[in-house]
């Protein structure tokens, strides 16, 4: 599959994931065992256009943090204050899942290029409360199957 094919297939698999975390909008991570993802988008501002560069922020977080943090990432995400979408794991088993038990928020970014767009997400996630350290991501990692925290792009 070549790189641009290998972009629309995950953009579609997020446009998915939108649609089925719908019903779920209200819920904490915690609560949902049908899905895998709680997936927001951005409803307010402008904010450019999804690349094949897009990017995300990993917040690893345990279960019940995640629970606390999740409401403050959405509605930053909803009103417009961090990049296109964000999404939490929920309590749905995943094989992809840490060892350690922890589950992710993901903060999406439209392109990991635009170190200055990359920095005020983070910015904003520092200023809802989240002071952990954080690791950038590439999606063109994630579409090439690479998955962990070992990511040297933005910390």
């Amino acid at each position: 599959m070549d790189d641009d094919q290998a972009f629309h297939n995950h953009e579609a698999k997020k446009e998915r994931w939108a649609k089925e975390a719908e019903e779920y909008a209200r819920y904490h991570p915690s609560e949902v065992t049908q899905i895998s993802w709680l997936y927001i988008k951005r409803q307010q501002g402008e904010y450019p256009a999804t690349t094949p560069r897009s990017g995300k922020w990993l917040i690893p977080l345990r279960p019940q943090k995640l629970d606390e943090v999740w409401p403050a990432v959405r509605e930053a995400t909803k009103d417009g204050r961090l990049g296109q979408a964000s999404m939490a794991a929920t309590a749905k088993p995943s094989p992809r899942a840490s060892k350690s038990g922890d589950k992710v928020i993901c903060v999406f970014t439209y392109d990991w290029t635009d170190a200055e767009d990359a920095r005020r997400v983070r910015q904003v996630l520092r200023d809802i409360g989240i002071t952990k350290k954080l690791h950038y991501k590439r999606d063109e990692d994630t579409r090439a199957g690479r998955y962990g925290m070992g990511y040297p792009y933005y910390e």
